[in-house]
């Protein structure tokens, strides 16, 4: 029966064009990543796709080792004397053609400038030419800034408890430095692009299972379902193990095809980097994780969201015997919660609605920011908190399904 539950879902139509749809969203952001990645020629002109993803790398290799003080002080002079070869540049200049060939001798420690911009700048504020302000000599306060911010920032912050700011401190203290650093190209842009790639792709497996139910209500086909004796029990087992196993068959080869073709093109060198050398985490970052832990508690993450709302979307199809309904409800559980913290005001509701399960799908935020939460003495992270109750809830409302469809069997 379960063959022929998930036969039924990829026969129809609409799941046609929703898995041709998925298809054609994977195929296009890995071919926008691939192609959007640029690399600036010494004449100004300039390189893309994999012909620029080939020589950024090359550029980028050269900067490769620990980030010591002798490494930045070496990233700083080489920067000071670039700008001293071309004394016509400014920043922001409008000479674009100028522009580019400056950018052509930096590109190499583009990763390494954004850390010390981060680094010398105040906490939480970002001027991408702060390093043409900055002296070789300066080196020496590269990581001690990191922790003096943090100082700051937890000095001007109300909102934190004692144990949070003491969580805080620890986790800076802990972090190991000085780091490593290695080109990291395919790591960032799996930072960076995952999210949206999660969300859209829970949002069609949602969409493919709004019928799971419904659709006997539709075609009448479930008197008869109900007059069998396999049906009463099994009939429901199969369309919950069909869900699942569309559910975790479906994110599993979108993601792992993703990251292949992700990481086949860009290189799988980084894996190993501290997550704060990655942007698109952050310098800030209290979690002291690498780059491939990071995308793991993501693919983790995203994998509790897309149980849970396929479970939801399960339910209400079972419920409201409505496609329609189904659909929708998942698709507004999806997208609305954090559309809504633009329009709150309130700490605390905030804090509530980024517990919401659409988090799961977007965990990037929760491993760049200053997230955990103090819960009677205990810190933790909401990523945490949500996988797990997520999870158990997931099953919980699977359980009840079960329940209530048996039930009706039974009548």
């Amino acid at each position: 029966m379960l063959f022929y539950e998930l036969k039924k879902l990829f026969s129809r139509t609409g799941s046609k064009l929703l898995l041709l749809l998925l298809g054609s969203i994977l195929i296009f952001t890995a071919i926008y990543n691939i192609q959007s990645t640029h690399y600036v020629q010494p004449d100004g002109t300039s390189l893309s796709g994999i012909s620029a993803i080939r020589e950024l790398k090359k550029a980028k290799s050269q900067w490769n080792g620990i980030l010591t003080e002798e490494q930045i002080k070496n990233v700083l002079q080489t920067n000071q004397d670039i700008l001293a070869s071309n004394p016509e540049y400014y920043p922001g200049t409008t000479d674009i053609n100028l522009a580019n060939k400056v950018y052509s001798q930096e590109q190499g420690y583009d990763d390494i400038r954004d850390m010390i911009n981060q680094s010398y700048r105040l906490f939480g504020q970002f001027d991408y030419y702060l390093i043409d302000r900055l002296s070789p000599n300066q080196s020496s306060s590269f990581y001690k800034n990191r922790i003096e911010g943090l100082e700051n920032f937890l000095g001007s912050n109300k909102e934190f408890t004692d144990k949070q700011k003491e969580y805080y401190r620890k986790q800076y203290q802990e972090n190991q430095t000085p780091w490593q650093y290695t080109y990291q190209e395919g790591w960032e842009i799996l930072t960076n692009s995952l999210p949206i790639l999660q969300v859209l792709s829970v949002i069609i497996i949602s969409l493919l299972l709004a019928s799971l139910f419904s659709y006997e209500d539709k075609t009448r086909a479930k008197t008869i379902l109900l007059s069998t004796c396999q049906g009463r029990t099994k009939g429901t087992v199969s369309k919950i193990s069909a869900g699942l196993l569309l559910t975790i068959g479906i994110y599993t080869i979108v993601m792992s095809t993703y990251i292949l073709i992700i990481l086949g093109g860009f290189g799988f060198d980084g894996a190993f980097n501290p997550a704060q050398t990655n942007f698109f985490i952050g310098w800030e970052s209290p979690w002291n994780i690498s780059n491939i832990q990071a995308i793991g508690i993501m693919l983790i993450s995203g994998l509790i969201g897309a149980l849970i709302f396929s479970s939801i979307t399960m339910f209400i199809s079972y419920k409201s015997k409505s496609t329609v309904i189904a659909s929708t409800v998942a698709f507004l559980l999806i997208l609305i919660p954090d559309w809504l913290t633009n329009y709150i005001s309130s700490s605390n509701l905030i804090t509530v609605v980024k517990l919401l399960p659409d988090q799961l799908l977007n965990s990037r935020t929760q491993l760049s920011g200053f997230t955990f939460l103090d819960l009677q003495g205990i810190v933790i992270s909401p990523l945490v908190i949500m996988n797990i109750s997520y999870f158990v809830l997931s099953i919980l409302i699977l359980i009840l399904l079960y329940y209530f469809a048996r039930r009706e069997y039974l009548k």
